[in-house]
Parts: C-alpha cells; structure tokens; sequence
C-alpha cells in the first residue's frame, strides 16, 4: 500500500490555475474554479442540435427501436475528453468527436455490419487490443463483432468474434442484448458475459451451445474471444441486463444476471465466484436467494454507486415502475429499498426505465439520478406516459424526490441510453439521452460546489483499470463509484466523477485496483481532474 501527501497548492498555484504538487503515481490537472455559478437541476437545457448532435436514426423494425438507442460516452481518442458512439441496427454506428468544449463533429465511418441480415444490438468501447484506444465491440443477432480502433476515432471493418452458427434468433441462435466487462479469471486481461434477450428453445438434439443463451467469453489474451454457454444446464430466461462486481469481497468477480417479466422469467441471479477451473473458466454458485437478489424484475439499465455513504456499493435497477434499489449491508448482502429511495414517477407501474445513471450532477455532494424512459413495446405503438425521470437527491437521506417538469420530463419520444459526462470540462455532468428520434444534450452552466474526477491508468492488458473502485472522502462523507462498461443500452466514461460540495480538501482518496493492490493517497486538491497510475 503506498501512502503519500500531496503538497497543498499557494495561493499563487490557486491563482494561476497551475497543478499543485503531487506524490507518486498521480497528476493533476489545472484548478477549475467557477466563476458564474448555474445551481440547481433546474439549470439544465437541452442543446443537442446546438453542440452539433444532429442527426435521427431511421426506425425500420419497431421491435429493435431500442437498439437504435443505445449510448458510449467515453474517450475514444485518448485526448482527455468523452466523445460518443450512437446504436445502428446495420450500417457502421455514428461516431462524434468531442472538440474538448462540449462541440461535436461526426466522423464518417467506411463500412456497414450487415450480415445475412443479423442486426447490431448494442455497442461498447473496450481496449481488447491493449494499445490504449477503446476498439468497438458489437453485439446482436447470433453475433459478436469487434472494430479495432485505428486512431482519429475511425474504426476498421469488424471482424466476427463469435456466431452461433444459425440465423434463427429465437429457436436456435441467441440475440445478445447487452454486455458486462472485466478480468473474470484473474489472469489480467478483460473477459465478457453478454446476455440473451430470447430464452433458451430446445434444439433438435438437445445442443446447450447451439441454443439460446447466455455467453461467458474468455479473452484469450490477444483479444480473441472464446465463447461457451454461461449456464448450460439452468433453464435460459429473458436476460437483458448483467454486471460484474465483487459481492463478497473475495477479490474475484461474481455476476449479476438479471432476467426479464417475460417468457420463462426466473428471479434476479447472484453468481458468486467459486474460482477458475482446470480450464480456465470461473465456476459460479448463484446465491441471490440468501444475499436478497432474488427478486423477479423487467431490469433494462442498472447502475452500482454508494447511495447511502457507508463505504459499499449499492443497486439501482430500472424497472416496470419504481426504479429497484437496493442497499449493501455487508458480507454480500443486499436490502431491499426500493419502496422507500423514492426513484419513482407519477406514472406508477406503466412507465418503463431504461438506462440509468445515480450521479450528482450539480456538484453539492448528494446524489442525484436521471432515467430514459420508453414504452416496452414500441411496436404497439408509443406511449406519451413515459417521459425521461429526473430525481434530485435530498441531503442527508440517501432519498431522492422526482423534479416534475423541465426539459428532461417534456420529451416524450421513447428514449432508451443515457450517459452523464463532463463533455465541456467545466467540472460539471452533462447528460446526453438516445431516442428513437436522436439525441438529447442536456447542460448547464458550472456549479459552485467542488467537485473531483479520477481517471485511472490500470496495468497491462487491463490499462483503462475496469473493475477499480474509488473511494473519496471529503466534507465528512465518503463516495464510491467503480469503473464499469455497458451497463444495459448505456456506457459512460471511464472518468469517475465525485460532487464534494462545501469540501475543501478530499482527506482520503482510495483505489482499490483490478488486480487486488490498493493505493491511498491523503489531502488531495478540489476542482481538479486527478489521473492516477497503478
């Protein structure tokens, strides 16, 4: 473990903007400071078309509407700021560069997905290649594609990582409909789980890999994946949604599989790691009945952050009504309180949530969370009555309380991905919404509430340190958030943002990194991004 101090800016490094000093293994960047304060949610517009976010995808199957919306906020071009990557159903997915000031500009692609009609679900952003530049990796009907990416944000022809031989999505194939990242079997480089929408349909001959299911795959060290059954002998459910996490504090990674309301529901999973097999694939015990996971939901987003400021890792699982939270009380186990957080709306059970992010984006250090929502079913025809959510966190509660009206609550076109970045690098969150009729940017101004971000520099091949949590302690509470991936039809940045408040200082900033080494630094700098090295 290294402890180290930071030595506190001057007034002339405060005055100037200049990074104070720092100890070994991080930087940081420019002080931040706030002129013109905008404060309040209320301070938020919608400025997509301004900011150059102009275009509308054409909806031609109204059952995949929501694989045109799904959303990759993160930087594809290793220049310090987040740019996007917007669903495509065939053709290559618009991709817009962030010109470091919140301005957008799109970059043509060359080639299209389409293969005997196998439709692209989703998309994500992850270094398979380890060159330090996210590549595209694509998923849908009975396959998994992955783009390199050649730098300048433009992204070769995919290249098939993985088919289920067959071109019949509900009986013999598998439509992956999302993806969770991280190093399952501990052997340093990223590992997947993508979902099946479709339950599992009996084939001729009884073949587990050539029916529908979830898949493990197993990156074989040069970005190759292998594909196997997640499950092979428990009945395939309507899996929409999964993420990889440490429940129980092993140091190895378990999965949550959350299922679906639909054909062959079965409860929320909770995979525990038994550790890594003779051939090299992790064994899991699914133990969601005794951690308090077993719940039967229709989860499409789901986000894992400290709601209640106690040092671990919650839940908060958008579903048909209220949003489902849920509280870790230690040793793997989770308390229902999903009645009580109030992440509901006005619409009760008919609205539906979809992608979520659990944020504080006006920077005063509580909580904050903003929701896409959308009718289930978009082929019977769309459903004024689910407008996009906006809950503002009530301090000291760890309770949120539904902001009626504004920007967010007035659009009712079915919207599905949504994910809060700082794209102007003011220090404040930005919320960027997909729909089926284009994106939402929602800003506003600069808070006067400090704030942080912590950008990490894993180790090789894991360089974007997915699956670290960080921890921050200022202004007598404490935040955690973990760098994840696709979290259902959303990915955001791999910058973790933290809302301090009236903190002046953060007293103690704790990495806990992929591969079990823990970092600790102490009185670290407000208003600046902080990049730290494992």
């Amino acid at each position: 473990m290294l402890l180290a101090a930071c030595v506190p800016a001057g007034d002339d490094d405060d005055s100037s903007g200049a990074p104070p000093s720092a100890p070994d293994g991080i930087s940081f960047g420019p002080l931040i400071a706030c002129e013109e304060p905008d404060e309040g949610l209320g301070a938020f517009t919608e400025s997509a078309a301004a900011r150059g976010l102009d275009f509308a995808p054409e909806v031609t199957q109204a059952v995949f509407s929501y694989a045109l919306s799904g959303v990759v906020a993160t930087d594809l071009d290793a220049d310090d700021d987040p740019d996007l990557i917007f669903g495509s159903l065939m053709d290559a997915p618009p991709v817009y560069r962030n010109d470091g000031a919140g301005g957008f500009e799109r970059v043509p692609q060359d080639w299209a997905v389409e293969d005997k009609g196998r439709l692209v679900v989703r998309q994500a952003a992850v270094d398979l290649d380890d060159d330090g530049l996210p590549d595209l990796v694509l998923s849908g009907e009975g396959r998994i594609w992955s783009a390199r990416n050649l730098g300048d944000l433009r992204f070769d022809a995919p290249r098939e990582l993985y088919t289920t031989g067959s071109v019949d999505r509900r009986v013999q194939g598998s439509t992956f409909g999302s993806m969770t990242w991280g190093d399952v079997d501990g052997d340093g480089d990223l590992d997947a789980v993508a979902t099946s929408i479709f339950p599992r349909a009996e084939t001729d001959d009884d073949d587990p890999a050539a029916a529908s299911h979830d898949l493990l795959l197993i990156n074989d060290g040069d970005g190759d994946l292998t594909g196997t059954p997640l499950l092979p002998d428990v009945p395939k459910a309507m899996a929409v949604v999964a993420m990889f996490l440490d429940v129980d504090a092993d140091d190895d990674l378990d999965l949550l599989l959350a299922s679906h309301r639909g054909p062959a529901a079965s409860p929320t999973r909770m995979l525990i790691q038994q550790g890594v097999g003779d051939d090299g694939s992790p064994a899991f015990v699914d133990r969601a009945e005794e951690l308090g996971l077993a719940t039967l939901l229709s989860p499409m987003g789901i986000d894992a952050v400290d709601l209640d400021g106690d040092g671990l890792l919650d839940l908060c699982m958008t579903d048909t009504g209220p949003v489902a939270c849920y509280l870790a009380v230690g040793g793997g186990v989770f308390a229902d309180v999903t009645t009580t957080i109030g992440l509901s709306t006005d619409q009760g059970r008919d609205w539906s949530g979809w992608g979520i992010d659990v944020v504080d984006l006006d920077n005063d250090g509580t909580l904050d969370a903003v929701a896409a929502g959308a009718p289930a079913n978009l082929a019977q025809g769309a459903d004024p009555d689910h407008p996009d959510a906006l809950w503002e966190g009530v301090p000291g509660t760890g309770e949120f309380t539904l902001r009626e009206g504004g920007p967010f609550a007035a659009d009712l076109a079915p919207n599905y991905g949504v994910a809060a970045a700082d794209f102007d690098r003011d220090g404040r969150l930005e919320v960027v919404i997909a729909g089926i009729d284009g994106p939402r940017l929602y800003a506003a101004g600069c808070a006067s509430g400090a704030w942080t971000s912590v950008r990490l520099v894993g180790a090789s091949p894991n360089r974007g340190a997915v699956g670290a949590v960080v921890t921050v302690e200022a202004g007598g509470r404490t935040s955690v958030r973990s760098v994840q991936t696709v979290r259902g039809p959303s990915q955001g940045p791999a910058e973790l943002h933290f809302g301090l408040g009236d903190a002046e200082t953060i007293d103690r900033l704790k990495i806990d990194w992929p591969d079990g080494e823990t970092t600790e630094y102490v009185e670290i700098d407000v208003r600046r991004r902080i990049t730290a090295t494992r």
